[in-house]
């Protein structure tokens, strides 16, 4: 058994997750951290609390599989392994007006004495407890127990929770998958430690109907399709750059402007990422257009940093009314991949999936409707192709690649009066936070 605590980092801010910073701005980070998939079956309780004065002290618990992250000095992005780790970890929350005292253990099964922690815990904090499982017992009772105590000399006991994590039956084939699921998304843009639950009791209709909610929330979906080119006539979104930082990769913050939307008009504020996955905050906007949010019931200024990008990858927002009738998009590309040639035309690339093997490439000011040799490149092969710009002199085409191609890859784009190229990698070369 590994030492305890050290295992499993503990995600800040988890990949693709929006998480509100002193209740006024917002941090994404897309690949940075590793967001947490629960793979459990519905009808396994999912927490066990400890009803105590004023509220409930609440515990999760189960098996944590998890592709293995190593934090290389000096401050390079993370370095996310092939090898795929399994582990249990537990979470304690202070559901309770109250800072408490927590005395907990965990035994596992084949060794002499039980892991014991005693810690300070405030009002809706959490504290975690992981470690390292070279097999898992199945069938075997992994003993638990958690007592809280109103003072810090422990001598105003509130409870004590005494259980037992248990892994069996099915679990086995749900870590099977569960593996399978941590090693194909390793490498992707959304990696994952995906979490069965060890809690051997069946829920409730009511505990699986809140799961179903909170499932909902945690992966919700507009209420309209997605179409950026078919937004509200007369309606915008524009994301400012405020600032831009580069520790541990790229990070920008932003605000929002929106115009076409009436102050103080009910709205939901939704991004996306290259990988499909949203998220949704509910806001309004101000008498000058910027984006708010609403948070306890008051309206605060919106602002948010977005980091952890792979290049050329984009993130995507939406204002929209809630029913989605009415709507703005914008999109921006932290890291671009881009070039100008002599003569004033440009070229970028954009990340289209988090495999990198689907881009979009986007040409710009050309002649309009100027005829326009593209070359396309890739280790030996040359392709080319003949293709006529818009009458706004732009041209947009997708490029892609097939599974085991990796390295760099390139496009030139030539007219009569400009010329451009542009390199970019490709495959599990174009993974990683620029």
């Amino acid at each position: 058994m590994s030492a305890k605590n050290t295992w499993f980092p503990w995600p800040i801010l988890a990949a693709g997750v929006l998480a509100a910073v002193l209740s006024t701005s917002v941090t994404t980070w897309a690949q940075d951290d590793v967001q947490w998939v629960n793979h459990s079956p519905e009808d396994r309780l999912q927490v066990k609390k400890l009803e105590v004065q004023g509220g409930a002290i609440v515990a999760v618990a189960g098996l944590l599989i998890s592709p293995q992250i190593m934090k290389p000095l000096f401050n390079p992005p993370m370095i996310i392994s092939d090898q795929i780790q399994v582990g249990a970890v537990i979470r304690i929350v202070n559901r309770t007006p109250n800072t408490v005292w927590i005395e907990y253990q965990v035994r596992v099964p084949g060794t002499t004495k039980p892991d014991m922690e005693s810690k300070e815990l405030k009002s809706n904090y959490r504290i975690w407890h992981s470690w390292k499982l070279d097999e898992v017992k199945w069938s075997t009772p992994y003993p638990v127990i958690i007592s809280v105590f109103a003072d810090k000399k422990r001598t105003k006991p509130l409870g004590t929770l005494t259980s037992s994590l248990i892994f069996g039956g099915s679990d086995s084939d749900l870590l099977v998958k569960a593996k399978e699921v941590a090693k194909e998304r390793a490498h992707s843009n959304a990696p994952v430690r995906v979490f069965i639950s060890g809690w051997p009791e069946k829920a409730t209709p009511e505990e699986i109907a809140a799961v179903r909610k909170e499932r909902a929330e945690e992966n919700p979906v507009p209420p309209f399709e997605w179409k950026e080119e078919e937004g509200t006539p007369g309606l915008s979104l524009t994301p400012q750059e405020l600032g831009r930082s580069h520790h541990k990769g790229t990070s920008v913050d932003f605000a929002f402007k929106t115009s076409g939307f009436a102050a103080g008009e009910e709205l939901v504020l939704w991004t996306r990422w290259a990988d499909g996955k949203y998220m949704k905050m509910p806001g309004s906007v101000n008498e000058k257009g910027g984006v708010v949010l609403k948070h306890e019931g008051a309206l605060l200024d919106f602002q948010t940093t977005v980091g952890g990008m792979m290049a050329g990858e984009p993130i995507f927002w939406a204002v929209a009314s809630p029913a989605g009738d009415k709507r703005a998009y914008a999109r921006a590309v932290v890291a671009p991949i881009e070039a100008r040639g002599e003569g004033g035309c440009s070229a970028s690339a954009e990340l289209q999936t988090p495999s990198g093997f689907l881009f979009m490439i986007y040409l710009r000011g050309f002649p309009p409707n100027e005829d326009i040799e593209i070359t396309s490149e890739y280790k030996d092969e040359k392709k080319p192709a003949q293709h006529r710009a818009n009458e706004k002199g732009e041209l947009a085409f997708p490029v892609l690649f097939g599974e085991g191609d990796h390295g760099k890859a390139a496009i030139t784009a030539a007219g009569k009066t400009c010329k451009v190229s542009l390199q970019y990698k490709i495959g599990p070369d174009a993974r990683g936070v620029q």
